[in-house]
């Protein structure tokens, strides 16, 4: 009877099987954690377009990029068109662009100032030789003159060797003369000794006074020749100085006119770019829905 009873407790109370129930309470609660970060997406039904998620795909307005007055219409509402067909042709309204051959014109105007700028690089080439020649017959000039220079110096040296033999004979003459003057007022000599001696001091007081004149003379030679150097130099450096700013003009010029180049040449371009946009094209495939104008 006992025996019968512990199997029937064990039936209903299940004490020896294993319980899943944590396991699966677990797993429940880890999906539920999982879901809280999942992306979710909420859907709402509304009346609506259906348009496509790309820009370049929608519906577009074309409109011209520059300014002007259209010419012609080359389609029409509820035309189909290819991506580059011409839309609309239009003309300009600016007094600035009428002008038909504004690029070639431009074009003249660059070729212009092209031939400008290579005139003054020629003109600065030979502007830089003519300095090179000039301080080059500046050295010749002031050597030639130094030479000169030289020679009246050693010139100067020798008068003044000879004015000193000068002065030495004629003291000698001038001793002499007095003292037959001496002797002739004693009667010891005769009129014509007396004669002889004055016309030897005469002779000696002549060649001194020659002398004298000849290095006075040399000394100013020397003095203008001093001066003439100087007056060399100076015209020299002048023109040098004249040329060189004839020089830095010419590069200031040719600076100015690399700047005005570039200038035009931008010009030109966008000129070239401008008439380029005097027919709209079509920027995608697609159906003329609406055709009008504005301004």
């Amino acid at each position: 009877m006992e025996r019968h009873f512990f199997k029937s407790f064990e039936q209903v109370y299940r004490k020896n099987e294993k319980s899943y129930i944590n396991r699966w309470l677990l797993i429940i609660l880890g999906i539920f954690l999982a879901s809280l970060f999942l992306p979710w997406t909420q859907n709402i039904s509304a009346k609506g377009k259906v348009t496509s998620l790309f820009q370049e795909q929608r519906p577009q307005a074309v409109n011209s990029p520059i300014p002007g007055k259209i010419m012609k219409w080359w389609v029409r509402e509820g035309d189909i068109v290819k991506k580059g067909d011409t839309l609309i042709q239009i003309s300009e309204i600016k007094e600035d662009y009428l002008d038909p051959n504004l690029v070639n014109r431009t074009e003249q105007q660059v070729t212009a100032k092209k031939g400008a700028i290579s005139y003054y690089n020629s003109k600065v080439i030979v502007t830089a030789s003519q300095i090179q020649n000039l301080q080059t017959g500046k050295k010749l000039k002031i050597e030639q003159i130094g030479n000169k220079l030289k020679q009246l110096e050693n010139k100067l040296v020798g008068e003044k060797a000879e004015i000193l033999a000068a002065n030495n004979e004629f003291n000698l003459a001038k001793n002499q003369y007095e003292r037959q003057q001496k002797m002739y007022e004693q009667g010891l000599v005769s009129q014509t000794q007396f004669q002889q001696r004055n016309v030897v001091f005469q002779n000696a007081q002549a060649k001194k006074t020659v002398a004298e004149n000849k290095l006075e003379q040399t000394v100013q030679e020397i003095i203008n020749t001093k001066i003439e150097l100087r007056g060399v130099e100076q015209e020299y450096n002048e023109k040098i100085n004249k040329a060189e700013a004839e020089r830095l003009q010419s590069l200031g010029t040719i600076e100015v006119g690399k700047g005005e180049v570039a200038k035009l040449e931008n010009q030109v371009s966008n000129y070239r770019i401008r008439n380029g946009m005097y027919i709209i094209l079509a920027p995608q495939d697609g159906q003329i829905t609406q055709a009008k104008k504005a301004g």
